[in-house]
């Protein structure tokens, strides 16, 4: 509606969390952008698969476990530039349950993280987790 009365480049944002909600919100609204936050949260892939969605109409490539760990740890990296190993490390554990979502025994491997306060612990569980999950070879889609 608002798109119709105005000259000016309309942008959505707001309860966009997943690829398919790109597509809806474009589709239902014809806003001429869409800005993603919370989506993003734990789910970085969500701008691939979203533009994947646009351009063929489908999402084929599956994000792994494999993939979520490596992503995750390489999130806590940045922080840890920038904001310090102690810090970083305490302010990632709001980033686990995205990450892990959906994969095999993922509410014990978040409680395990939350305890720990050095990356090298850190480190070893999510190492210790991607080789079990190897053994069950599971994939999360997001959308």
């Amino acid at each position: 509606k608002v798109k119709s009365v105005v000259n000016i480049p309309v942008v959505l944002n707001g309860n966009v969390l997943i690829a398919q909600d790109v597509k809806t919100a474009f589709n239902e609204t014809g806003a001429d952008g869409i800005m993603i936050a919370r989506g993003a949260i734990g789910n970085p892939w969500i701008f691939r698969e979203a533009k994947e969605l646009l351009n063929s109409g489908g999402i084929s490539s599956h994000v792994d476990a494999q993939e979520r760990i490596k992503i995750c740890l390489e999130h806590l990296y940045l922080s840890i530039k920038i904001k310090g190993e102690r810090r970083a490390v305490i302010e990632h554990r709001k980033f686990y349950s995205g990450y892990l979502k959906g994969l095999h025994n993922a509410s014990k491997i978040r409680s395990e993280l939350m305890l720990k306060k050095e990356l090298s612990s850190i480190e070893d569980i999510l190492s210790k987790y991607g080789d079990e999950l190897l053994s069950h070879n599971p994939t999360f889609h997001t959308s």
